[in-house]
């Protein structure tokens, strides 16, 4: 079965989800499709790639995306609660008017995405890193982190409370002012005592791109 037919069978039965592995949907490649209006609750999506896809008006709360890849996507006016996404890398992909809210991501790559007027609430980003990312007009309320980064992302009107990341070398514009940030923040004397080998070898593929990182940095106390 493929992607299209899993979901829109997935729709029309998920109260009917009791069955097992009836949510799963794995080894699957996703090219040049538009979905829209759907509720894929509690869908575990695993080994797929997705490129050049749309998803509008979807709610994922309680999904589970591993292993997956999102390549020059778009989600508009989604819901991502209680979803956790583990291991995936996201590539040139655009968040509009979404949020994310009582959501995990770990081991997770999002590099050269664009998010606008999105809400991210209540969340973890667990050895992870975001490279080279826009945040426009975008929320971000009660962010936890463990050995997350932020690196080269532009920020612009970012309305930021109760946050706990690293950042390095982001231009930040609140209200107008540009901030240049050309060294390590640790905000709310977060302190990162060691780096967690998965993100190390993040770190050494983008060697290129933050080759100005000192990691000695990170291991300060």
């Amino acid at each position: 079965m493929n992607f299209i037919n899993f979901i829109n069978k997935y729709d029309e039965s998920i109260k009917n989800m009791k069955k097992k592995n009836k949510n799963i949907i794995k080894n699957k490649k996703v090219k040049n499709k538009k979905i829209y209006n759907k509720q894929l609750l509690k869908i575990k999506i695993t080994n797929c790639k997705f490129k050049n896809v749309i998803f509008e008006n979807c709610d994922f709360e309680g999904a589970f995306f591993s292993d997956s890849r999102f390549t020059n996507c778009k989600f508009k006016n989604c819901k991502f609660v209680n979803t956790k996404m583990y291991n995936d890398k996201i590539e040139r992909t655009i968040y509009i008017n979404c949020e994310l809210k009582w959501s995990k991501i770990k081991d997770t790559q999002i590099q050269s995405s664009y998010f606008k007027n999105t809400k991210i609430r209540s969340s973890r980003i667990i050895n992870s890193i975001l490279l080279n990312n826009k945040f426009k007009n975008t929320y971000i309320f009660n962010l936890i982190s463990n050995n997350a980064l932020f690196v080269n992302d532009k920020l612009k009107n970012l309305k930021i409370n109760g946050i706990d990341l690293i950042f390095y070398n982001n231009d930040i514009l609140i209200k107008g002012e540009k901030r240049e940030i050309k060294d390590w923040y640790l905000l709310k004397n977060y302190q990162l005592k060691e780096i967690d080998p998965k993100l190390k070898r993040v770190l050494t593929k983008n060697k290129k791109e933050i080759e100005k990182i000192n990691i000695s940095i990170i291991n300060k106390k």
